[in-house]
């Protein structure tokens, strides 16, 4: 591998360490939500929604701060929200008022939207050789770290009654140190002299884009609804208790991140991406009937199957993004494909809870199944839309890796 080479592996890794450590305490929430709720005296549904809000709000603080630091060098934005992470995980660790709680999470919406919404663009600006597989690794760090931090907190789940916030403390550790990688990715680039302060310029979406954007908010949703789901399926139906359940759910999440990483050979040209991605949207609604109606192994294998299908969506959305939009609205593209799925994510788990609680867990597959059809008529009708605007299709150089 020559010096340039690994230059462009170790720009990816650290923007792609960002977006881990951005995804993990989703995944620590989601392990502990019910000593949280005990903790603060929430219930499930209340809870869900009062969180989603709160964070809801950061994110679009966020995206406002983001646009404020636009004159900034983009690496310095992905420092702020990390460190911005780092503070309030710690702080997550220590508060015992719920509102201070739900602030934290808020602010650290903010932190998330500030890391992930610009990564995309300085993968494809800092290795153009490697746009493809950068964006296609970049589609499955949501599922990774959900995953990493559901395993975190199975590790630390018999440590104390309050392990949480101990996850909460190593999550913070582990902000700082991809900040310390990202600082050192950064360093590298001047001295291999790539400009850091490209600006986003702001300009108005086509309808194709904004259609694309809603279709990957109805993926989101529609993992977050799954990943939201998965505790009860395997203590319900897979008959599994606390502890075996956490094992088993950072297992399935990990396979699902597996499958993010399969997408990768489907991701060549424009036709292949496009089927591969209506296959995968009909194959997550198909997968999560046996996961809700199904007893015992049948809903674990269902629940796999959902996970796994489903998560080859984002490295192909992000994959086609080149081909979607002109150089000049990647930037903005890859902003609003963010704000969209963490939109979706945010609301897909307290509707999820909702609907299961109102229609018990049996039709739990029919929101899933129509949030996919929602999701595939979007992504097809930007994709006409696109070849209809005359969008010209780049041909991507070949990748380096």
């Amino acid at each position: 591998m020559r010096h340039d080479q690994k230059d462009d592996f170790r720009s990816l890794a650290a923007i792609y360490c960002g977006g881990l450590v951005a995804a993990m305490p989703i995944g620590i929430t989601i392990a502990f939500s019910i000593p949280i709720e005990q903790a603060f005296d929430l219930g499930p549904v209340a809870s869900g929604f009062v969180v989603s809000s709160t964070s809801l709000a950061g994110a679009i603080f966020g995206y406002v701060a983001g646009s404020w630091f636009g004159n900034d060098k983009i690496h310095r934005n992905f420092q702020r929200g990390i460190l911005l992470f780092a503070i309030l995980s710690a702080a997550s660790a220590f508060i015992s008022s719920a509102w201070m709680f739900l602030a934290a999470r808020a602010l650290a919406s903010a932190g998330f939207i500030l890391i992930v919404t610009l990564a995309p663009v300085q993968m494809t600006r800092l290795s153009p050789r490697a746009s493809r597989i950068g964006l296609t690794l970049w589609g499955a760090y949501l599922p990774l770290g959900i995953a990493a931090g559901t395993a975190l907190s199975s590790l630390l789940s018999d440590t104390w009654p309050a392990a949480w916030r101990l996850a909460f403390l190593v999550h913070a550790v582990l902000a700082v140190c991809a900040t310390v990688a990202l600082s050192r990715y950064a360093l590298e680039d001047e001295e291999r002299g790539v400009s850091s302060d490209d600006k986003i310029e702001g300009i108005t979406l086509p309808p194709a884009h904004i259609l694309y954007g809603l279709g990957f908010a109805a993926f989101a949703a529609i993992f977050m609804a799954l990943t939201a789901s998965l505790p009860r399926i395997l203590t319900e139906s897979g008959g599994l208790g606390a502890a075996p359940m956490r094992l088993v759910s950072s297992g399935l999440l990990l396979l699902g991140a597996g499958g993010s990483l399969l997408a990768l050979p489907l991701t060549n040209g424009y036709l292949l991406p496009a089927i591969s991605l209506v296959g995968a949207f009909l194959g997550t609604a198909l997968a999560t009937v046996p996961m809700f109606i199904g007893l015992g192994n049948v809903a674990i294998l269902g629940a796999a199957a959902a996970l796994l299908v489903s998560s080859l969506i984002p490295p192909l959305v992000f994959s086609l993004m080149p081909r979607m939009a002109p150089s000049s609205q990647t930037a903005r593209l890859s902003g609003m494909l963010t704000q969209s799925g963490n939109i979706g994510s945010l609301l897909g788990a307290p509707l999820m809870a909702s609907w299961m609680i109102s229609q018990g867990m049996q039709l739990g597959w029919l929101p899933i199944m129509l949030l996919a059809l929602f999701g595939l008529c979007c992504f097809l009708g930007s994709l006409r839309s696109a070849q209809a605007s005359g969008i010209k299709r780049r041909r991507l150089k070949p990748d380096i890796f």
